[in-house]
């Protein structure tokens, strides 16, 4: 499971806590049926909530590219301006150009009508220059409660959480793990079957540096792997750049692992200074620095940094904001 959708995941539990809820998903809807082009389906799929909103008091989201009252912004990382749109569904081709003339009323709509949640001031930024919308701030969730009872034996591993593609820069893994020959380097995260280029690219680029034998690819790691991983090893690596937030990076962090991420994006909120890098022989100093320098207190301390995301501070926050929005809703109610 991706960091987006478990956010998506707590904030819907959350609202079922107080509200009555009903879900709506592409998936399940009869446009996913239709035979139209999947392109034009999802398209018209986001308009839907604009259609049904007068039976709801609230229409929530956190895909930006579906009208709603309420959106929780959760970007993809890259060094680009704010998508606003699965680059699954839309590509550059004949078809794609012509939903442009759909896609302009629907950005229009957002636009007008839309109050926005960032996940970090770094997207704050992003909707402020892209959207020209002002927005709350939402750090998302992160589940610090698996983690409260640390294992303190651990080995020089160094764990990337980070779905397979391109968008993570995981194109770096080789040469940073070339250039930090005591650890073993371990990727987890979901698997995408498109990318699979990519994953055969870096395995080819490790053989050819003679690291191979030093990396591990544990693809879509159940949450029970994924604990086990990070409770023996010392560091977390986070290569993308221009991270909206890292949610990884901070399930790392309550682990025990000390971070070592890209100065870029939301990371910068929460990673000490001391541990972002900007390139990759300067990742590379910096985790074997973070590997010689962790030991039983320097874990707590990341813990501990860790602590204030945790579940129950974000489901009182989405609460206290929607509540907000109900009353402002009922105040000056749209004619």
């Amino acid at each position: 499971m991706t960091g987006a959708r478990y956010a998506e995941g707590v904030i819907l539990r959350a609202l079922r806590r107080r509200y009555k809820v009903e879900t709506l998903y592409f998936d399940c809807s009869p446009l996913c049926r239709a035979p139209l082009p999947k392109e034009l389906s999802y398209l018209l799929f986001a308009f839907y909530p604009y259609l049904v909103r007068e039976a709801y008091d609230l229409v929530f989201t956190s895909d930006s590219y579906v009208y709603a009252d309420l959106v929780y912004v959760q970007p993809p990382a890259g060094n680009v301006s704010l998508p606003v749109k699965d680059n699954i569904f839309f590509g550059e081709n004949l078809l794609g150009s012509a939903l442009r003339l759909l896609e302009s009323p629907l950005d229009r709509m957002v636009r007008l009508n839309a109050c926005f949640i960032a996940n970090s001031k770094y997207t704050q930024e992003l909707i402020r220059r892209f959207l020209g919308k002002p927005s709350e701030l939402l750090y998302p969730p992160v589940p610090v409660h698996l983690y409260e009872a640390g294992c303190e034996s651990r080995e020089n591993l160094v764990v990337t959480i980070a779905s397979l593609n391109p968008r993570k820069n995981l194109q770096m893994l080789p040469e940073v793990c070339e250039r930090v020959p005591e650890a073993h380097f371990i990727l987890i995260g979901y698997h995408h079957p498109q990318y699979e280029g990519l994953l055969k690219d870096i395995l080819r680029r490790l053989a050819e540096r003679g690291v191979k034998d030093r990396f591990t690819y544990i693809p879509s790691a159940s949450e029970r792997v994924k604990k086990f991983v990070l409770e023996k090893a010392k560091v977390l690596f986070h290569p993308t750049i221009c991270e909206p937030f890292g949610i990884s990076i901070v399930e790392g962090m309550a682990a025990g692992l000390i971070p070592v991420a890209h100065n870029s994006g939301g990371p910068r909120e929460f990673v000490p200074e001391e541990w972002r890098y900007e390139e990759a022989e300067e990742a590379a100093e910096k985790i074997r620095r973070a590997l010689k320098a962790w030991n039983p207190g320097k874990a707590e301390e990341m813990r501990w940094r860790a602590h204030y995301f945790r579940e129950e501070r974000f489901e009182a926050e989405v609460l206290n904001l929607v509540e907000a929005f109900l009353e402002r809703k009922t105040s000056n109610p749209i004619s």
